[in-house]
C-alpha cells in the first residue's frame, strides 16, 4: 500500500521544505523476482521517493532505474529479507545495527539526506508471523533503541505481521499492548 497523506501533514516543517513523505510504496513481495517487471512499471509511473520491500527477497542483485538499493538478506533460511529502494536524487547512508544479526526479524536502516539538507532515518522491518512473545519483545527493544537516537524524523515501513492492528486508524486488540 501507499503511505497515507497524514504522514506528510504530521510533519509540516519538512513539507514546507518540499519533502513529500507520502510518496512511498510498501510492498510485501513474496517471490519478488517474478514481480520485478511490475514493480519497475509501478515505480516509473508513481515515482515514489522510497520503496520498502519485505519477504522472500531473491539473491540476485535487484535494480530499478533511478533508484539506489539498501538491503538485508535473511541468513540461511527462506523468506524474510528487506530492501529499501531510494530515489537516486537522494543521498543514502546505510546504518548497521550488528545486534540484530541473530534476531528472527529482519531490518535495514539508512539515513536519507534530502536536497534541502534535511535527514530522515528510514528503516524497513520484516517480522515473521511465527515470532514468539520474547522475539516480539526483542523487536520492540530494537525499535526503542533506534528511536532513541537523535533524528528529526524516523520513518519505518515493512511488514510486522500483526493482523489485529489497524495501522490507518491506530487501533489494536489487547494482545498488542506491548507493541
Amino acid at each position: 500500500g501507499v503511505v497515507s497523506d497524514s504522514v506528510s501533514n504530521q510533519y509540516a516543517p519538512l513539507s514546507n521544505k518540499n519533502i513529500d513523505l507520502s510518496k512511498c510504496l510498501i510492498i510485501n513481495a513474496q517471490s519478488l523476482l517474478k514481480k520485478m517487471h511490475s514493480l519497475r512499471i509501478l515505480s516509473s509511473q508513481l515515482r515514489p521517493l522510497l520503496i520498502f520491500v519485505t519477504e522472500d527477497i531473491p539473491d540476485p542483485v535487484l535494480s530499478i532505474s533511478s533508484y539506489s538499493l539498501t538491503r538485508k538478506d535473511r541468513n540461511g533460511s527462506r523468506g524474510g529479507g528487506v530492501v529499501i529502494f531510494v530515489a537516486e536524487s537522494l543521498e543514502v547512508i546505510k546504518i548497521d545495527f550488528p545486534a540484530i544479526e541473530e534476531e528472527v526479524f529482519d531490518a535495514v536502516w539508512c539515513n536519507i539526506r534530502f536536497s534541502n539538507g534535511s535527514f530522515i532515518l528510514t528503516g524497513c522491518v520484516y517480522r515473521p508471523p511465527s515470532c514468539s512473545a520474547d522475539e516480539t519483545l526483542s523487536l520492540i527493544n530494537h525499535l526503542r533503541h533506534v528511536c532513541s537516537r537523535k533524528h528529526d524524523i524516523i520513518m519505518i515501513g515493512g511488514d510486522f505481521n500483526f493482523p489485529g492492528i489497524d495501522w490507518l486508524n491506530f487501533r489494536y486488540t489487547a494482545q498488542y499492548d506491548a507493541f
